[in-house]
């Protein structure tokens, strides 16, 4: 089942997929992959993210 759009809105999902994976493997997620993850929660993108906040979609092909 695909998550809805709205699921996409919600800050509290960043990083559920990638969570769910390392579970999935039986593996525990590293604490800096954690760290990033929680922050972009809070509202602090990774600083590669940062770069793309202002860019437009189309920048590329302007």
């Amino acid at each position: 089942m695909h998550p809805g759009e709205d699921y996409y809105k919600d800050p509290r999902n960043i990083g559920r997929w990638v969570e769910k994976k390392f579970q999935d493997m039986g593996q525990e997620l590293p604490s800096q992959i954690q760290e990033k993850i929680q922050a972009a929660r809070e509202g602090v993108l990774p600083e590669p993210l940062k770069d793309l906040e202002s860019a437009s979609p189309t920048a590329a092909y302007d």
